[in-house]
């Protein structure tokens, strides 16, 4: 029975952060104001770009958490990057903006 809780919970956070991916924000980026957006045309990601940030981040994640390096360059590359992409931002695309 735990087995299924667990399952829940890892399905239904992949289907928040797939949604609000796909709509632009979560509600916590809601609450500061920022959105994520395509780069190329500053439009909301979409199902599918949404769908490839939140498996790029889930496996870049998984692989770069085990070392403190790795999350490192995962979470904090943004810092120095030019648009402030992290790495699975890069991957597919997008780009956290502030909204006007």
């Amino acid at each position: 029975m735990i087995y299924l809780g667990v399952a829940f919970v890892y399905v239904s956070n992949f289907g928040y952060y797939w949604v609000c991916t796909a709509e632009g924000a979560t509600v916590g980026m809601d609450v500061l104001g920022i959105s994520i957006v395509r780069d190329e045309d500053g439009e909301p990601p979409g199902w599918g770009i949404g769908l490839g940030r939140v498996l790029v981040e889930g496996l870049l994640g998984g692989l770069l958490m085990l070392t403190v390096v790795g999350w490192i360059l995962m979470y904090l590359w943004m810092i120095w990057d030019d648009k402030h992409q992290t790495w699975y931002d890069k991957a597919v695309g997008t780009v956290v903006v502030q909204r006007e």
